[in-house]
């Protein structure tokens, strides 16, 4: 990290491969393969009255069917090389699933990076402050580009994801990154608290 930038390195990689490298035995299984590792992206996208956007996957879906989540997808393949800016392709993958936003970048931040053990990939957490109450997050979610992605929409407060009364509110289980990117929270949370609501 040098002047408030963190450089990772990526290279290209398809669909295909991701799925199927994967599986968490897949190294075993292959010990000369390397994996496909795209960059998952969890978005949390807090409104400007303190409250969080928290999904319930859809029934249907591929990973994790029917589980919490917040907003999220994976960076987009570059046409060319160079940089990636997480940032932006947080706000396009809250735009597919939401519809419209209004995100105030200088108040966003990336609150860090884990790994997925489960379908195996690097996960970047962003949160991202809008300019707009909970409610007006949710007049759009219908017309979004990726809306079936989730059964449901769900508005909490940012208090309810620190403290985890989020989870057994909505009715859970919590996928991986809706747990990574509450931890994360919590190391935030009293800077976030101060200034929301």
């Amino acid at each position: 990290m040098s002047d408030g930038h963190i450089d990772l390195r990526f290279q290209r990689t398809a669909l295909s491969a991701y799925v199927a490298s994967r599986d968490p035995g897949f190294e075993r299984r292959f010990p000369n393969a390397s994996r496909a590792d795209p960059m998952g992206i969890t978005i949390v996208a807090l409104s400007n009255d303190g409250h969080v956007l928290v999904t319930k996957r859809a029934l249907d879906a591929e990973q994790n069917p029917g589980a919490l989540y917040f907003v999220g997808g994976y960076a987009d393949a570059q046409d060319k090389d160079g940089p990636i800016d997480l940032f932006v392709e947080a706000e396009r993958e809250l735009r597919e699933e939401t519809g419209e936003v209004e995100v105030d970048r200088s108040a966003s931040l990336l609150l860090g990076i884990g790994y997925d053990p489960h379908y195996c990939h690097p996960e970047a957490t962003v949160m991202l402050v809008l300019n707009i109450p909970g409610d007006k997050m949710l007049r759009h979610v219908g017309k979004a580009k990726d809306a079936r992605e989730a059964h449901s929409f769900h508005l909490v407060t940012l208090e309810s994801v620190v403290d985890d009364t989020a989870v057994k509110e909505l009715g859970g289980p919590a996928t991986w990154s809706f747990c990574q990117s509450s931890a994360l929270l919590r190391k935030v949370s009293p800077l976030l608290l101060g200034n929301c609501g």
